[in-house]
Protein backbone atom coordinates (compact mmCIF):
# COMPACT_ATOMS: atom_id res chain seq x y z
CA UNK A 1 0.00 0.00 0.00
CA UNK A 2 2.89 2.32 0.87
CA UNK A 3 4.09 1.68 -2.60
CA UNK A 4 1.38 2.65 -4.22
CA UNK A 5 0.77 5.76 -2.29
CA UNK A 6 4.46 6.57 -3.46
CA UNK A 7 3.65 6.28 -6.86
CA UNK A 8 0.34 8.36 -6.66
CA UNK A 9 2.35 10.76 -5.18
CA UNK A 10 5.43 10.37 -8.09
CA UNK A 11 2.49 10.84 -10.40
CA UNK A 12 1.19 14.10 -8.99
CA UNK A 13 4.54 15.45 -8.96
CA UNK A 14 5.23 14.85 -12.03
CA UNK A 15 1.51 16.30 -13.44
CA UNK A 16 2.16 19.58 -11.06
CA UNK A 17 6.11 19.71 -12.77
CA UNK A 18 4.43 18.98 -16.10
CA UNK A 19 1.87 22.17 -15.71
CA UNK A 20 4.19 24.11 -14.29
CA UNK A 21 6.34 23.65 -17.67
CA UNK A 22 3.12 24.24 -19.69
CA UNK A 23 2.60 27.59 -17.64
CA UNK A 24 5.77 28.48 -18.02
CA UNK A 25 5.97 28.28 -21.84
CA UNK A 26 2.84 30.49 -22.11
CA UNK A 27 3.63 33.12 -19.99
CA UNK A 28 6.64 32.72 -22.49
CA UNK A 29 4.34 33.15 -25.70
CA UNK A 30 2.40 35.86 -24.52
CA UNK A 31 5.52 37.82 -23.43
CA UNK A 32 6.63 37.13 -26.71
CA UNK A 33 3.21 38.60 -28.38
CA UNK A 34 3.47 41.15 -26.35
CA UNK A 35 7.31 42.21 -27.51
CA UNK A 36 6.19 41.71 -30.92
CA UNK A 37 2.74 44.34 -30.80
CA UNK A 38 5.31 46.62 -28.70
CA UNK A 39 7.57 46.60 -31.83
CA UNK A 40 4.85 47.03 -34.11
CA UNK A 41 3.22 49.98 -32.55
CA UNK A 42 6.75 51.68 -32.29
CA UNK A 43 7.13 51.09 -36.30
CA UNK A 44 3.52 52.81 -37.00
CA UNK A 45 4.58 55.44 -33.75
CA UNK A 46 7.75 56.45 -36.49
CA UNK A 47 5.66 56.10 -39.89
CA UNK A 48 3.13 58.85 -38.46
CA UNK A 49 6.08 60.92 -37.22
CA UNK A 50 7.36 61.08 -40.69
CA UNK A 51 4.37 61.59 -42.18
CA UNK A 52 3.50 64.17 -39.80
CA UNK A 53 7.15 65.81 -40.63
CA UNK A 54 6.25 64.96 -44.51
CA UNK A 55 3.21 67.14 -44.25
CA UNK A 56 4.59 70.05 -42.41
CA UNK A 57 7.05 70.24 -45.15
CA UNK A 58 4.39 70.29 -48.33
CA UNK A 59 2.42 72.58 -46.07
CA UNK A 60 5.24 75.31 -45.54
CA UNK A 61 6.32 74.72 -49.49
CA UNK A 62 2.86 75.22 -50.47
CA UNK A 63 2.70 78.37 -48.43
CA UNK A 64 6.09 79.64 -49.79
CA UNK A 65 4.54 79.10 -53.34
CA UNK A 66 1.67 80.68 -52.65
CA UNK A 67 3.26 83.50 -51.33
CA UNK A 68 5.57 84.13 -54.28
CA UNK A 69 2.44 83.82 -56.65
CA UNK A 70 0.42 86.18 -55.58
CA UNK A 71 2.30 88.81 -56.27
CA UNK A 72 3.45 87.62 -59.47
CA UNK A 73 -0.40 87.22 -60.61
CA UNK A 74 -1.41 90.79 -59.56
CA UNK A 75 1.84 92.41 -61.19
CA UNK A 76 0.33 90.33 -64.30
CA UNK A 77 -3.05 91.78 -64.13
CA UNK A 78 -1.66 95.22 -63.41
CA UNK A 79 0.12 95.22 -66.27
CA UNK A 80 -1.89 93.73 -68.57
CA UNK A 81 -4.73 95.74 -70.38
CA UNK A 82 -6.64 93.21 -71.65
CA UNK A 83 -7.14 91.49 -68.46
CA UNK A 84 -8.14 94.67 -66.48
CA UNK A 85 -10.55 95.66 -69.02
CA UNK A 86 -11.69 91.69 -68.41
CA UNK A 87 -11.51 92.23 -64.86
CA UNK A 88 -13.45 95.60 -65.23
CA UNK A 89 -16.28 93.96 -67.25
CA UNK A 90 -16.85 91.34 -64.81
CA UNK A 91 -17.53 93.41 -62.05
CA UNK A 92 -19.73 95.68 -64.65
CA UNK A 93 -21.54 92.40 -65.10
CA UNK A 94 -22.29 91.74 -61.82
CA UNK A 95 -23.19 94.98 -60.88
CA UNK A 96 -25.62 94.74 -63.57
CA UNK A 97 -26.88 91.47 -62.35
CA UNK A 98 -27.29 93.03 -59.15
CA UNK A 99 -29.72 96.27 -60.27
CA UNK A 100 -31.88 93.88 -62.45
CA UNK A 101 -31.91 91.51 -59.19
CA UNK A 102 -33.39 94.92 -56.93
CA UNK A 103 -29.78 94.37 -55.14
CA UNK A 104 -28.47 98.47 -55.97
Amino acid sequence: MFGEKRKISEEAEEEGAAHQKREREREREYVERIAKLEKFVEEKIAENKASEILVEETAADCKWLVSRAVPLIAELIAGSEELAKYVYELGEAARDLGRKEGYA
